[in-house]
């Protein structure tokens, strides 16, 4: 990796802004596999051995944070005082459809030097490596649309490329921006030597993944699903997406008639290649083959 004296960042010789658009697909549970785990839970009830089993999970969080106050969970009839619920699927396969709806902007870069959770100053700020790579019409320090902007960190032995293709990175937004100083501050604090890439929030990437990966999973079947599982990040709403309800719409275009059962929330749950993860500004399809069921 080459050092680059004008960013305050390690940068790789080749950025990759065309890293867009990739449809992340798996399949889960085979016949004779370990069923995957439907799972729901509130923001608050998540914790890291609950998470990290060795079975695949895939679900929602929801939008709230105090289950104990709004009596949020329920399985069996039965209010869930831990705040989360889960059933096992058996006897048959769920494919997944991950979609990110995010847009490498950069190469990858390395952390150098931080302030809690700022990016500070090295030879250049960190601020001007993100707006060259903005278009043309972002390029408003003043003016700049955080929203849609994030830092995303990878595993520094993943690459970029893979990392992208895989959905395997964490977003960190961007809260502030620091004209004068030409820094930026994060939602969370970065050690020196983090990998990250500059990501934009992108409609395109967000409409073209979700038809790629349910048009990869039809391809690879003789038969249509049963029903799908959907859950959507509430960010891809429809006032997202001019008016509709475009992950849905992309499950009824390619199965006319499907069940679907789902709902819009706050953090979304998947497998990646590594382990199970908590994503954001996600959609995650599951469509059912043949003969799935339900153990809770």
């Amino acid at each position: 990796m080459s050092r680059s004296a004008a960013t305050g960042f390690a940068s790789s010789p080749e950025a990759r802004p065309e890293l867009a658009a990739h449809a992340v697909t798996t399949a889960l549970a085979p016949p004779d596999g370990a069923g995957p785990r439907l799972s729901l839970a509130m923001p608050d009830a998540l914790d890291a051995a609950w998470l990290n089993i060795a079975q695949p999970r895939f679900g929602a969080l929801a939008t709230g944070d105090e289950h104990h106050a709004v009596s949020a969970v329920w399985n069996h009839g039965k209010w869930q005082v831990e705040g989360r619920c889960e059933a096992g699927l058996r006897g048959g396969q769920f494919d997944l459809a991950i979609s990110r709806g995010m847009q490498a902007i950069s190469g990858a870069l390395e952390v150098t030097d931080v302030d809690g959770y700022e990016l500070l100053l090295a030879d250049a700020a960190p601020l001007h490596t993100l707006l060259s790579r903005l278009p043309v019409e972002l390029r408003d320090a003043d003016n700049l649309p955080l929203g849609l902007l994030f830092a995303a960190t990878i595993d520094s032995g993943t690459g970029l490329e893979r990392a992208v293709a895989e959905g395997r990175y964490t977003l960190v937004p961007i809260l502030a921006v620091n004209a004068g100083a030409g820094t930026l501050t994060l939602g969370a604090s970065l050690e020196p030597g983090t990998q990250i890439f500059w990501a934009l929030r992108h409609r395109l990437s967000a409409e073209t993944e979700p038809r790629r990966g349910v048009a990869q999973i039809q391809e690879s079947h003789a038969t249509p699903p049963e029903f799908a599982l959907l859950f959507s990040c509430i960010g891809r709403g429809p006032y997202f997406f001019g008016g509709t309800d475009h992950d849905l719409a992309v499950l009824n275009q390619h199965h006319p008639g499907l069940p679907v059962l789902g709902g819009y929330c706050g953090g979304e749950i998947a497998p990646l290649t590594g382990g199970n993860a908590i994503l954001s500004y996600s959609a995650v399809a599951a469509l059912a083959y043949p003969n799935v069921q339900s153990e809770s």
